[in-house]
């Protein structure tokens, strides 16, 4: 096999040039030329045995892409009898066998294991069409599965069997050269169902562990503008930079594990998810969440048959500035967990009797601000030779705070700004000034029945009665409000009345 990079190889391609109609928009050779050197870019080897002309279309044998696992750990193969390209009126049809192959090795702290696997896929081609410098190519597979088939640890065999199951998978991406050798791309695809299946035993044992996994309706869409550089461990510094958003139907997932006397199995469904994540080189942004999510626990560490759990909402997001700069930068994060209801099992070991309210519980904490960068947080070596905090906040707002449980409802919200003229610190950083406002309805209620549970002792609950006396006023039949205000020199007030 020779390296597709090599010099060499520059004669050959001249000459199969000439065998190609030069008034496609698109020829097969640029066409695999485009795509090496796509795969090049990300630092992995292609290879290729032989090529040659062959009914009117480009055939390639014996390829295969190397990707090699950071600090030498390893390296996997995709392994690829054939490939073929097809010039069709200015467009290339690439077609595979139905089969390819993944080997691979990873060394994990001296223990060295090592897979075989293979793909196959039904009707799975590739149509590549536009110009080199705006290249669209659009993929689709009718159906396909990954199998797993064989896998040795420190040369034993590892009994496991695991695949994964592919729907109907269309796809369409472009990729644009942009000025300073940078591509550019974006693109959507689509997953009618994904499906995993995972089924471990223990060698020498009786344990095991199995994993089922089925999601569908699975589409997602991406952009990215990636520099050229030598090294792909450069691409940040470089000015890497994309977004991505994934999204899905409804899911379900079964786990099964046993191990010496312990065992735990767990089922769960999901109504839909999402995904979406950014990066540039001044700003990361995170943004997950699922609907609809239902789950059956059990497990020899917990002394009831099964427990039950469900919520209708959960999300966790967040976006932070990346790059330092004389001016501040805005930041956010929220985390969020809404309509929360578990099983009366486990309610039935605090409060058989029904006492407290059964109400679906809620979380809710959003903020934002702005902060001052000290230095590039995409810069590990940076990083390690400060000797303060990267980053200094400079306004910090509370949105939302909301928590409901068993029929108690807390919010609040709230601004504060710190001051660096201010010479009062709290470790390095100016003490805050701003004010909170909360608000507490049927917290004296929930007390109440906590104490009558006996879940919270009665001089524990006479103090937080006194201290909500201290901190809030009355406004209404057990509703309570309270404003906190922050002075830079460090003084609290609450409702007007200064507590420290």
């Amino acid at each position: 096999m020779r390296t597709i990079v090599q010099t060499g190889i520059v004669a050959g391609i001249t000459s199969l040039s000439l065998a190609f109609p030069v008034a496609a928009d698109i020829s097969a050779i640029e066409a695999r030329n485009e795509i090496v050197g796509f795969y090049e870019s990300f630092g992995y080897t292609v290879d290729i045995g032989s090529e040659k002309i062959s009914d009117g279309a480009l055939l390639l044998d014996d390829v295969s892409i190397q990707v090699d696992i950071p600090d030498g750990k390893g390296q996997i193969v995709i392994a690829y009898d054939w490939v073929k390209m097809t010039e069709t009126g200015g467009a290339v049809d690439i077609t595979f066998p139905d089969t390819i192959e993944i080997t691979g090795n990873v060394d994990d702290e001296g223990k060295e294991a090592v897979f075989a696997a293979h793909i196959d896929a039904t009707n799975m081609a590739i149509n590549l069409s536009g110009s080199m410098d705006n290249l669209r190519i659009r993929t689709n597979m009718d159906i396909g599965q990954a199998v797993l088939d064989r896998m040795t640890v420190e040369n034993k065999d590892i009994p496991l069997t695991a695949l994964i199951n592919f729907g109907k998978t269309t796809a369409d991406y472009t990729i644009v050269k942009a000025d300073g050798d940078r591509r550019q791309l974006s693109g959507t695809a689509s997953i009618a169902s994904l499906g995993v299946v995972a089924d471990a035993k223990e060698p020498d044992g009786d344990g095991f562990f199995n994993f089922n996994v089925l999601i569908a309706d699975l589409t997602y869409g991406f952009t990215a503008d990636i520099p050229k550089v030598d090294n792909p461990d450069d691409l940040l510094k470089a000015g890497l930079a994309g977004s991505g958003q994934m999204s899905y139907g409804n899911g379900s997932a079964e786990i099964n594990f046993a191990n010496k006397g312990d065992r735990f199995a767990m089922t769960s469904s999901a109504v839909n998810g999402r995904l979406d994540v950014g990066l540039t080189p001044d700003l990361i942004t995170y943004d997950v969440g699922g609907s609809g999510v239902k789950m059956t626990i059990s497990s020899s560490d917990i002394p009831l048959p099964s427990v039950e759990m469900a919520y209708d909402d959960a999300e966790i997001a967040f976006n932070m500035p990346l790059s330092p700069g004389q001016e501040p930068k805005p930041f956010a994060a929220k985390v969020a967990l809404r309509g929360v209801t578990v099983g009366e099992s486990l309610w039935a070991l605090i409060d058989s009797g029904k006492v407290l309210p059964r109400d679906p519980a809620t979380v809710v904490v959003d903020l934002s601000g702005t902060a001052m960068v000290l230095a590039n947080l995409m810069d590990p070596e940076n990083l390690a030779e400060m000797k303060g905090p990267p980053m200094l906040p400079v306004s910090l707002n509370l949105n939302e705070l909301t928590a409901s449980i068993a029929g108690a409802l807390l919010n609040g919200s709230g601004e504060v700004k710190f001051n660096f003229q201010n010479p009062n610190t709290i470790n390095g950083i100016p003490a805050p000034a701003g004010e909170v406002n909360l608000s507490l309805k049927g917290g004296f209620g929930l007390l109440d029945k906590l104490v009558s549970l006996r879940l919270v002792p009665e001089e524990t609950a006479t103090g937080l009665r006194a201290m909500l006396g201290a901190f809030a006023k009355p406004v209404g039949d057990d509703q309570f409000e309270s404003k906190i205000e922050i002075s830079e020199d460090g003084s609290i007030k609450a409702n007007g009345q200064r507590i420290k």
